[in-house]
C-alpha cells in the first residue's frame, strides 16, 4: 500500500489582511435614470419665437379694434395712436409690445378689416385705394 495524503493545515499569513477593492463599491444606481434638462432644438426655438409674435400681433389687433373706430374725416396721427398702445402695455405690463416699425401694418389691417365690413367686397382697388386715403 502505498502513503495517504492527509491535508495539512499551514497557516496563511495574509489571512489577517482585509482585502480592499480597487475600485470603491458605487451606490446602487436608481431605477430610472434622473432627466437630463432638455434642450430646446433651434425647431422648437423658432416655433416658440413665432407663437410670441402671433400672439403679440393678436393682442396689437385687439387692442386697435377696442380704442379705435373708423370715422369719416377723423384722424389720428401714428405717432400717437403707437404711443397711447405702448402706454397700455405699460400700464397692463406687458412685456411684448410690437415694434413701431411693424404697428403701422397693424393699423391698415384693422382699417381694411373694417372698410371692408361697411363697404362689403367692391373691388379690391377701391377698398385698396380708400385705406391708403
Amino acid at each position: 500500500m502505498g502513503a495517504v495524503a492527509t491535508p495539512v493545515s499551514v497557516p496563511n499569513p495574509c489571512s489577517s489582511m482585509v482585502a480592499t477593492p480597487i475600485n470603491p463599491p458605487r451606490p446602487s444606481s436608481p431605477a430610472t435614470p434622473p432627466l437630463a434638462p432638455i434642450i430646446p432644438t433651434s425647431v422648437q426655438q423658432q416655433h416658440a419665437h413665432q407663437q410670441t409674435v402671433q400672439e403679440n400681433e393678436q393682442f396689437a389687433l385687439a387692442w386697435v379694434r377696442a380704442n379705435y373706430e373708423l370715422s369719416a374725416g377723423g384722424k389720428v396721427e401714428q405717432v400717437e395712436l403707437y404711443r397711447k398702445y405702448v402706454e397700455s402695455c405699460a400700464k397692463l405690463d406687458r412685456k411684448g409690445v410690437i415694434t413701431s416699425m411693424h404697428f403701422p401694418r397693424i393699423v391698415r389691417y384693422v382699417k381694411f378689416e373694417l372698410i371692408r365690413r361697411v363697404t362689403g367686397f367692391m373691388s379690391f382697388s377701391i377698398i385698396f385705394t380708400t385705406v391708403y386715403c
